[in-house]
């Protein structure tokens, strides 16, 4: 149950980057309903993102405002990165230098 918040974060990132990507190309069209769904999927980007920061702050004992800014920046970028690796798909490097030094080609 622990690794519940860490399954279902990066997935709710996500989600709500598509939903305010949709609610931002509504706006002209659909007016207040979108940008009500655009500033709720932003606020929960920006609350999980700071959540995140706020533990990395806690766990490096942050003392002053530019330590707690930059634990927050690390939280997010943290986060936002797990979030993109849900949608994105990368290949491994192991496969890749498998299938040059199978091909003859001098490993680097």
């Amino acid at each position: 149950m622990r690794d519940l918040p860490s399954v279902v974060v990066p997935i709710l990132i996500a989600t709500s980057a598509a939903v305010a990507f949709g609610a931002a190309l509504a706006v002209p069209f659909v007016g207040v309903p979108a940008v009500l769904a655009l500033s709720t999927a932003l606020g929960a980007i920006l609350i999980l993102c700071g959540l995140r920061g706020l533990r990395v702050a806690a766990a490096g004992r942050a003392r002053d405002v530019g330590t707690l800014t930059q634990a927050i920046a690390v939280g997010a970028t943290y986060e936002l990165a797990r979030a993109s690796a849900v949608v994105s798909r990368a290949g491994h490097h192991r496969d890749r230098a498998m299938y040059q030094q199978g091909a003859g080609m001098p490993m680097r």
